[in-house]
């Protein structure tokens, strides 16, 4: 819970970066929808919410799976910008982007690192 806490934060922190370099450039922030992304939390609403698990270590197995295919999505659109920002020179943009892109990559490691331990082995005995 406490790392789901601390990525749900990352991402009100990238929202509102985007939200502040946006502005700086007299850019919306409004624009075409994501159905990528929808398709993604509507996936994982289904598959780690929604879904009755006989364990709660499957449960949570399922929720650090959904959130690391969410975060990958982060991560490219983040490096993405943040490439584009190098490229034109806009060097506080690029560090701002580069700070969400770090953050992101955290988030990814952290799930990766609970994932083989007591949540997966737990996770499996259920099969």
């Amino acid at each position: 819970m406490k790392a789901l806490n601390a990525g749900a934060e990352g991402i009100q922190r990238g929202i509102g970066a985007i939200a502040k370099i946006s502005s700086e450039r007299d850019e919306t922030t409004e624009g075409e929808h994501c159905k990528g992304m929808e398709g993604l939390v509507v996936e994982a609403q289904a598959h780690a919410i929604k879904d009755s698990f006989g364990k709660e270590a499957t449960r949570d197995a399922m929720i650090i799976t959904r959130y690391q295919w969410l975060i990958d999505y982060a991560i490219t659109g983040y490096g993405c910008l943040a490439a584009f920002a190098e490229r034109l020179e806009l060097d506080s943009d690029m560090i701002e982007l580069k700070a969400c892109l770090d953050a992101s990559h955290d988030g990814d490691r952290t799930m990766t690192a609970l994932a083989p331990g007591g949540v997966n082995r737990e996770a499996l005995v259920w099969f």
